[in-house]
């Protein structure tokens, strides 16, 4: 079974494909994939301006056969009480700083999402070019994928 975390920018992408959180939940519900849910993604769909979008990408987050975990790192600010490890998540082999695309809140979400990869998944699938660089570059332990490459497992393995 692969253990896979979405970057929020890949639940976008699953919304707008048609038919497509369908087949993900086929081949989880096989047990060929788990959807990782990390809290940070979940937060970030939250605050998505417009309503309707929002509704749309909670609803299809919440879809996903997942198994959720806390975040493996906590940044003030940028992370909620009760939904994360104290700590900068070094214990997953890298941390938020190695990861991090920015010194804004942004950026250290995106370090608290490849940190929770690190420590919780095999795949962390993301289209944010930044932090597939600081993945790659760093020691975390998992593989970073596109969002093609999930639909080539997904359809693959059905």
């Amino acid at each position: 079974m692969k253990r896979i975390a979405l970057d929020t920018n890949i639940v976008n992408r699953i919304a707008a494909t048609t038919g497509l959180i369908e087949e993900i939940c086929t081949v989880a519900k096989a047990g060929r994939i788990i959807i990782v849910g990390i809290p940070t993604v979940r937060n970030e769909l939250e605050q998505t301006p417009d309503l309707d979008r929002r509704a749309l990408l909670v609803g299809v987050y919440d879809q996903f056969p997942r198994e959720d975990v806390l975040d493996q790192a906590s940044v003030w600010d940028a992370s909620k009480w009760g939904q994360s490890l104290w700590g900068d998540g070094s214990h997953t082999g890298v941390s938020v700083e190695a990861t991090r695309t920015g010194n804004t809140h942004r950026g250290a979400r995106d370090g608290i999402i490849a940190v929770t990869a690190s420590g919780k998944a095999d795949v962390l699938v993301t289209e944010d070019r930044e932090l597939k660089r600081k993945v790659c570059e760093s020691t975390a332990q998992c593989e970073v994928w596109t969002f093609e490459d999930l639909i080539h497992l997904v359809r693959e393995t059905k």
